[in-house]
């Protein structure tokens, strides 16, 4: 007969609350996802210990899948369904999930999934937030990271602009405002 020592024990349940990153980084598929999440339901509370659980960069899985484009987009929403208080935790940068919803999910912000509705629903505050991270949109509010998203990757739909300036409209007024009203225009000009 083994007897595991408690930092075992330990090890081996920060292992189980990691299991979601784990698998967002292996590149699960949408089903393998959904029997570890059904697993995970049937194990009492290591579900929500699991969504709720940071890695040792400080991101929830709902941060994790956000930041990678190979994530399904089903599983992204899926996250956002099971734990929507994860729209109101910052990442290790400072960034709302919202804010990586915008930077590295272009097709979603594009066609304003449910997923981004819920974000700025659970979490308002994030729609008049500046992104922390380095780089070129730092100090960039979501309204104008979603307009600004054209010189590498397309802009965000017209609908996801106006739904993020009408519930901040103020944001405009930040020095960036002139980049916004640039792109929104040239983007108008190109459809």
């Amino acid at each position: 007969m083994y007897i595991s020592s408690e930092k075992e024990e330990e090890d081996i349940g920060a292992a189980r609350c990691k299991i979601l990153h784990y698998s967002i980084s292996a590149n699960l598929s949408s089903t393998s996802f959904l029997l570890i999440i059904h697993w995970l339901k049937a194990s009492g509370d290591r579900l929500e210990q699991a969504l709720s659980t940071e890695d040792e960069r400080a991101d929830l899985p709902l941060h994790r899948a956000l930041k990678s484009e190979r994530v399904p987009d089903k599983i992204v929403s899926m996250l956002v369904s099971l734990y929507p208080e994860a729209a109101l935790r910052r990442d290790a940068s400072g960034d709302f999930p919202l804010h990586a919803a915008l930077m590295w999910r272009s097709k979603l912000a594009r066609e304003h999934g449910g997923f981004l509705q819920k974000l700025m629903k659970v979490c308002p505050a994030a729609m008049s937030e500046p992104y922390t991270a380095q780089g070129t949109f730092r100090g960039m509010t979501p309204a104008l990271i979603a307009a600004s998203r054209g010189q590498k990757k397309r802009p965000a739909s017209v609908d996801t602009i106006y739904r993020l300036l009408r519930a901040r409209p103020l944001v405009v007024q930040t020095r960036h405002s002139m980049h916004f009203v640039d792109d929104i225009g040239k983007h108008l000009e190109s459809s």
